[in-house]
């Protein structure tokens, strides 16, 4: 008797346990509906502000391949990469040190004679766009982008040699340099735009090397290079770019019980994000778009906005919200990183046209785009020292974060 009781109580259990288990089945169910139509709601809330939401809507306008600079660069870097068998010379090294024996690193720039004539051909042609496939979605990518840094390194390398040597103008060198930058203008991939920055400074940089010397009418064809960029509107493209893909990996992944890690790789399977997977997404395009709006501006508005923004998603706990709060904040100090480059870039300008005029100014009156506030100048009796304060905002006096540029004691 006893027994019996004891199958009929676990038996009614176990049928309690299984209504419950489908009643919160239903119910996750029915949460999952209602959150996917509101991600729904906020995606066509962007369409109908003709704001993208696919990858194909940021995507450059093609241009013919008999005017493509990208081309020619990828055959540049293609076959630099090919002739990785001989160590590439330390950069810093022949940078940093005016004594440094230029043996090793005249026989490495002989031996890339078809590099260098490659990079002339893409300074002259005008325009650019390399051929990422914007319509494989999120699967995209740039096939050339991790070999771009080293074709700059290169063409700093032989204007090094040119400059040490005496021996002709560094002056085309720098212009490949920028060349190379440019080459990713219009390209809305945030890892395009930071590679980009990267090698814009790469070429400012080169401005401090040891005896440089050009022409008057050499160093205002390069400070009409350098102010020549624009990098504020690609950089919120790039920032649509990642909202678009965001919504592109919801719908054909994770809305789907997947995810991609790579895009070289099959998708692996991540069926238990599936219902939560819309509430997440949500709130990551909300938080996303605020970032987007925020960037638009010059980084000296924006930036107490994007420290709020930050701070605000900093004190979100909640599961649905930690996608937008782990990711976010790590998007809006790229704004930063931008506006550094904004700030290298009013510097070597200014540089490179006082150099031109042959005289420095008494005083000069350029503001730096990360501050809003005036760059800093100072005479010298050599010349004249200019300086912009650096991604810290720390007025080091020329040291430590400052980019300086300043005329050879």
């Amino acid at each position: 008797m006893r027994r019996l009781a004891w199958e009929i109580w676990l038996k009614r259990s176990l049928i309690g346990l299984s209504v419950l288990i489908f009643i919160a089945a239903v119910s996750l169910w029915l949460l999952s509906v209602r959150w996917r139509s509101e991600f729904d709601r906020e995606v066509a809330l962007l369409d109908a502000l003709q704001e993208p939401t696919h990858a194909t809507q940021l995507a450059p306008a093609p241009i013919p391949d008999s005017e493509n600079a990208a081309l020619t660069i990828m055959k540049a870097a293609l076959l630099l990469k090919s002739l990785d068998k001989e160590e590439e010379p330390d950069l810093d090294h022949y940078r940093d040190d005016k004594d440094a024996d230029l043996a090793v690193l005249e026989r490495w720039v002989a031996g890339r004679r078809e590099y260098y004539d490659l990079m002339t051909e893409a300074v002259s042609q005008k325009r650019s766009r390399y051929p990422v496939e914007y319509a494989k979605g999120c699967q995209f990518d740039n096939p050339i982008i991790a070999d771009i840094t080293r074709c700059g390194r290169a063409s700093v390398l032989r204007a090094i040699l040119t400059s040490r040597k005496g021996s002709g103008s560094p002056s085309p060198d720098l212009q490949a340099v920028l060349r190379l930058s440019g080459s990713l203008s219009g390209e809305p991939l945030l890892v395009s735009q930071f590679v980009r920055y990267v090698l814009f400074e790469l070429a400012a940089d080169s401005l401090k090397m040891d005896g440089l010397k050009l022409a008057s009418e050499e160093w205002r064809d390069l400070g009409s290079r350098f102010a020549a960029e624009s990098f504020s509107e690609d950089y919120v493209r790039s920032m649509q770019m990642e909202r678009a893909t965001a919504i592109e990996v919801c719908r054909t992944q994770l809305f789907k019980g997947s995810f991609a890690t790579a895009p070289d790789r099959p998708p692996e399977s991540w069926w238990w994000v599936t219902p939560f997977a819309p509430r997440m997404g949500t709130h990551y395009l909300l938080s996303l778009t605020r970032a987007i709006e925020v960037s638009k501006l010059p980084y000296a508005l924006a930036q107490p906005k994007e420290l709020a923004l930050s701070m605000e998603l900093g004190r979100q706990r909640s599961w649905d919200q930690a996608l937008g709060s782990l990711v976010i904040s790590g998007l809006l100090r790229g704004h930063l990183v931008m506006a550094g480059t904004q700030s290298v870039q009013t510097v070597a300008t200014e540089y490179c046209r006082i150099k031109a005029e042959g005289r420095a100014p008494e005083s000069l009156d350029v503001v730096d785009p990360l501050t809003g506030m005036p760059l800093r100048y100072q005479r010298t009796p050599d010349g004249f020292r200019l300086w912009g304060v650096g991604r810290n905002l720390t007025d080091d006096d020329g040291t430590g974060d400052d980019f300086l540029l300043k005329t050879p004691e």
